[in-house]
């Protein structure tokens, strides 16, 4: 049976309360505020990181010094996750009638009072002053909420309470600002924030020069923050943490300044549409950015483009740069991607890469073997499965734990680029070989209604071990025993073909035994029944399993496409501990049976979301 409900703990229900109290407190603090008398322009003369979270800070009004203070009763870490809270609560009160608010902003622009726009964040950030907050956790979507006002007031008052904020909050290591950098913020953050190892700016307005703005030392005056001196502080964090981890983190001068380069140090980069950073700019951090493992950067060139670029330019005598990023993307919609002696080169630069993302044809997949550290791929192949990807695997699938494949040949293609090519055995193929060569897999996802070569199909005997159950059965048992993602997703439903053998797809699921998601999406109809599901929970209780999906398509449901009916519903309710939604959009559930199954989740109190999707 499903596990029940549990109460939130008391640690959780505190929170929930202290973020709303702090919030309302923030709030009513803000209302009564005239934002343009509270800033003042951020100096250029070094800062101290902070002043202690026990000492009066002469920058704060009255009430936000009062509401510091009560704060200040709380460690650190608990500070930190009550911000998390409260900014959560904050999107969820400006998520409601959201676009209406938006609409009514802009047409009583002219008679607003602009403190009722600053939502508490300008205080909260205030507030924050002293505190080792390492993670300024905030969603992207409150981000462009906010962001959203900050146009249509044209004040850029978010902006400046970010700047003056930051210079206090040295201890951040992971920072988020979407929508909201420009080079400012940039510049403040290299001044200021020397622990900072992860950056968000995507859909910002950063450029090249905020980019290297980041190439300029790091100088900040010694005033440390002192360990939390709360009685309620955990003793544990304490004994177990070094003398003093903040320190460490920092090289100090002899004349008590610390002074280094937060390019060096930044591990991971996000720069989602943004605009205004240029080929040029990718190059430079490619470059000088000589810590980063994670770059994010979608424009007209991909990171894998620029790098080959910037690669093909360097002359023959120079020595190769070692990037130490672990991860590159070039995906849709970019164009099939490189040719394999640049790969060649590319092997020997990126020695760190982990994993690839990228959309290419299936020659150039044995080349991705030199990447010797490489353990995920996702790939969307734009001409077939073919031999390139059968190599591949017999080369590398021992060293792959995550294998996403997507094939989208165009089903009306007069296959003169593909002699012999087959329809409908993508999930076959795929599956079976992964199953074969990819013992350690713990996620597996075959998506498109793609063709399959006759050489791929022959080099691993594919009909031949179809048309044997007693292989199947036999080879099975040695498959997948980490899987834990299973989804086989068509992209057409009008094609009969796009399925899996059914014999195949019994015995790998009755031996998946730590599957965590089963999302099967195609034409599966014509045999998943309630008997057939019934033979493979005889065989596998899927005790590990959290989601279900099985249907046709995400468009919405058809009643009966998907004979399954009551029957495996309670089946699944019954052997499934771990089980937390449970997808029925095209299964054989009357609209009355799905009300009932509802109504008993809930009765029961069990933790478990039934949902399906109906066509219009």
């Amino acid at each position: 049976m499903p596990r029940r409900k549990k109460c939130g703990s008391l640690y959780s229900a505190s929170l929930g309360a202290t973020a709303k109290q702090l919030l309302k407190g923030c709030q009513e603090i803000d209302s009564k505020t005239e934002p343009f008398s509270q800033y003042n322009k951020i100096r250029d003369s070094p800062l101290k990181i902070s002043p202690s979270r026990e000492v009066e800070d002469a920058d704060l009004c009255v009430e936000q010094r009062d509401l510091k203070k009560w704060l200040g009763n709380l460690p650190d870490t608990v500070v930190q996750d009550v911000f998390r809270l409260a900014m959560q609560q904050l999107e969820s009160q400006l998520m409601v009638d959201k676009d209406k608010k938006l609409i009514l902003t802009l047409i009583n622009i002219e008679s607003i009072k602009m403190s009722d726009f600053l939502f508490g964040v300008h205080s909260l950030l205030k507030i924050l002053r002293g505190f080792a907050i390492k993670d300024l956790n905030v969603s992207k979507r409150l981000w462009l909420i906010l962001w959203e006002y900050e146009e249509i007031l044209h004040q850029g008052l978010l902006k400046q309470a970010i700047s003056e904020a930051l210079p206090h909050l040295a201890a951040i290591s992971t920072l988020s600002l979407p929508y909201l950098a420009d080079d400012g913020i940039m510049n403040v953050i290299r001044k200021y924030l020397p622990c900072l190892i992860s950056l968000d700016v995507s859909h910002s307005c950063v450029t090249d020069r905020g980019l290297r703005h980041l190439m300029s030392p790091c100088f900040i005056t010694s005033g440390l923050m002192q360990p939390n001196p709360s009685v309620i502080r955990s003793l544990t964090s304490l004994l177990d943490s070094p003398e003093n981890a903040y320190s460490s983190q920092i090289v100090w001068n002899s004349d008590g300044r610390v002074g280094k380069c937060l390019a060096s140090e930044l591990e991971v980069l996000k720069m989602e549409s943004c605009d205004s950073v240029t080929d040029s700019g990718i190059r430079f951090v490619l470059e000088h950015y000589t810590n980063l493992k994670t770059l994010v950067y979608h424009q007209r060139r991909s990171v894998l483009e620029i790098l080959l670029k910037w690669l093909a330019e360097r002359a023959d005598n120079d020595k190769k740069p070692q990037v130490r990023l672990e991860q590159l993307e070039h995906a849709f919609p970019y164009s099939i991607a490189p040719f394999s002696e640049q790969l060649a080169t590319l092997t020997s630069v990126c020695t760190r890469l982990t994993a690839i993302n990228i959309v290419t044809e299936d020659f150039v997949l044995p080349h991705f073997v030199g990447f010797s550290h490489l353990n995920t791929l996702t790939v969307e192949l734009e001409d077939c499965i073919g031999e390139g990807f059968i190599i591949f695997l017999q080369q590398k699938g021992q060293d792959l734990r995550e294998l996403y494949v997507s094939c989208s040949t165009d089903p009306d293609s007069t296959l003169s680029t593909v002699q012999g090519g087959h329809q409908g055995q993508l999930f076959n193929i795929v599956t079976l070989a992964s199953g074969i060569y990819c013992t350690k897999v713990k996620k597996l996802s075959v998506s498109g209604c793609g063709l399959v070569s006759k050489e791929a199909m022959d080099s691993i005997q594919l009909n031949m071990k179809l048309n044997s159950t007693n292989w199947i059965r036999t080879n099975t048992q040695t498959w997948f025993r980490q899987l834990s993602h299973l989804m086989l997703m068509s992209y057409e439903d009008t094609m009969p073909s796009m399925t899996m053998h059914s014999v195949l797809l019994q015995h790998v699921l009755s031996n998946v035994p730590v599957l965590q998601v089963l999302n099967l999406e195609g034409n599966f109809g014509s045999y998943i029944t309630d008997d057939y599901m019934r033979h493979i929970l005889r065989q596998n209780k899927f005790a590990s399993l959290r989601i279900l999906d099985i249907s046709v398509n995400d468009h919405g449901g058809v009643q009966g496409r998907i004979p399954l009916s009551l029957t495996t519903v309670q089946a699944f309710i019954d052997l499934c501990p771990n089980l937390v939604e449970l997808r029925m959009s095209d299964w054989n559930i009357t609209t009355e049976e799905f009300g009932s199954l509802t109504k008993s989740m809930s009765d029961n109190n069990y933790n478990l979301v039934l949902t399906r999707k109906i066509r219009a």
